[in-house]
């Protein structure tokens, strides 16, 4: 790294600084995380992929645990909820991490409250509280797909011309795997003009 603008010493402009560990926003950042993940999750059984360097697997008895790395982001997929859970907690000790969760069992809900953003009144914001609590009841509570045999069902919904003052049209498709959703769509439609 270069020295720092007015740390320069005299004589020793051409002299750069070694760092100790990396700093977030230099080029060397992606590759210093990676190694360093690379070292620790080896620890702890798991197997590098050999075509997807990015993907880990774990096996423990009939367990098998997939670990994604993305940026600076951690995907993990279980299929056991106590190695999930060990896992889990094993991660928190050894990264400075946080949850990040999707929430689609809320999309609807937010979608038609955003709406009135721009002219909200006392019945939207009764409506935000009701989210934020159903959020808290649920802050624990995951997908789990479980089950032999995969079932795979759609559901969809319309609603046609719904809001009269601009007479747009809502449509939402849900699609399920063995009764946790994987895949969802919503849109709202232009109003349509017959010819």
């Amino acid at each position: 790294m270069d020295q720092p603008e007015g740390f320069i010493s005299i004589g020793e402009k051409q002299k750069v600084c070694r760092l100790q560990r990396s700093i977030y926003g230099l080029k060397q950042i992606s590759q210093s995380w990676n190694t360093r993940f690379d070292e620790v999750i080896r620890g702890y059984d798991f197997i590098k992929n050999e075509h997807d360097p990015c993907v880990y697997k774990k096996i423990n008895g009939s367990s098998v645990a997939y670990l994604v790395l993305y940026v600076v982001g951690i995907l993990l997929i279980d299929n056991d909820v106590k190695m999930f859970g060990d896992i889990k907690a094993w991660l928190f000790t050894q990264f400075s991490m946080k949850n990040r969760y999707t929430r689609p069992d809320i999309t609807y809900t937010l979608s038609v409250t955003s709406r009135y953003q721009a002219c909200a009144g006392e019945a939207h914001w009764n409506t935000v509280k009701i989210i934020l609590k159903y959020l808290k009841r649920t802050k624990n509570m995951f997908l789990i797909y479980g089950g032999g045999e995969l079932i795979l069902e759609d559901y969809n919904d319309g609603s046609f011309q719904l809001d009269d003052d601009d007479a747009k049209s809502q449509s939402s498709f849900v699609f399920k795997l063995n009764g946790g959703v994987v895949g969802k769509v919503q849109s709202r439609l232009a109003q349509q003009i017959p010819l």
